[in-house]
């Protein structure tokens, strides 16, 4: 399913103003979990919280961030994906044509994001409330062959 970056810039716009009132209670067990996983050295992980599904092309977030992580490194996603169980699968699914008002697709497919991405999985957690949203990690797996410095970025 593709993204409307028009439909989700006026969602995020309605949202700026109380973003952390609304969101930041909710959303900080999945920010704290991931932090204590990472446990950081310079250069060595990329984190994306929160923005696969609302990003237009998934698979291109995934490959800029193993461009930016160093060889070896992890690459640490947490987002909501369709939830497994059906009944909840399938109220996700009722309201995806509302994803233009929400900000983000309810049915966004786990398995179609790890297939288009090629992500390799060694880590799959629940998080925040019911562990309706889900902490990934992988690790990057380019070779250093022809790479200049390491970098990292916050995607």
């Amino acid at each position: 399913m593709r993204v409307d970056i028009n439909a989700i810039q006026k969602v995020y716009r309605r949202y700026a103003q109380g973003y952390d009132v609304y969101f930041g209670a909710l959303l900080q067990p999945g920010r704290k979990a991931i932090i204590e996983k990472m446990h950081c050295h310079p250069f060595d992980k990329v984190v994306a919280m929160y923005v696969v599904s609302v990003a237009p092309h998934p698979a291109r977030l995934v490959s800029e961030m193993r461009r930016v992580c160093r060889p070896g490194g992890e690459l640490f996603i947490v987002n909501h994906f369709q939830h497994a169980n059906p009944v909840v699968g399938g109220l996700e699914r009722l309201f995806a044509p509302l994803s233009r008002l929400m900000g983000f697709h309810p049915d966004f497919s786990l398995e179609n994001f790890l297939r288009e991405s090629g992500l390799d999985v060694a880590e799959r957690t629940p998080v925040n409330a019911l562990g309706y949203w889900t902490l990934l990690r992988a690790r990057n797996g380019k070779t250093a062959a022809g790479l200049g410095a390491s970098r990292t970025a916050a995607a």
